[in-house]
């Protein structure tokens, strides 16, 4: 139950900075670090997700709107599932577009709902059968 004048999770703003390395040598550690900052705001609508597992979503939308044109909301899409699925385990869906409708089941723990710049991103892992 929420307390009056808290502010729920899905309705912040986030700002945040993030860390990236890169690793390609086999010794484990980091041939370069580069310091990125999310350019505007990012706002959950909706999670289930852990504060860490959140910021690595935004990230990768982030990334991902560095990478492609914001109008190419499938390669958009397909990066943010790649790096998930690479990450946490295959079974990640990803949708991208400022305007769409869904009905869908997850796991828990592994929802997210939020908008960045002109766009709402929807990250789910699907439940097992």
């Amino acid at each position: 139950m929420e307390q009056e004048g808290q502010i729920p999770i899905h309705n912040r703003l986030l700002h945040y900075k993030i860390l990236v390395t890169k690793n390609n040598n086999n010794s484990g550690e980091p041939e370069s670090l580069q310091l990125r900052m999310l350019e505007g705001k990012a706002l959950v609508k909706e999670t289930d997700m852990s504060p860490k597992m959140q910021i690595h979503a935004m990230a990768s939308a982030s990334h991902a709107l560095d990478l492609y044109d914001v109008s190419d909301c499938i390669s958009v899409a397909a990066h943010i599932k790649k790096e998930f699925d690479s990450v946490y385990g295959n079974g990640w869906q990803c949708v991208v577009g400022s305007n769409f409708g869904c009905y869908f089941t997850h796991s828990s723990g592994t929802f997210i709902y939020f908008a960045l710049e002109t766009l709402n991103f929807l990250i789910f892992k699907g439940t097992s059968s």
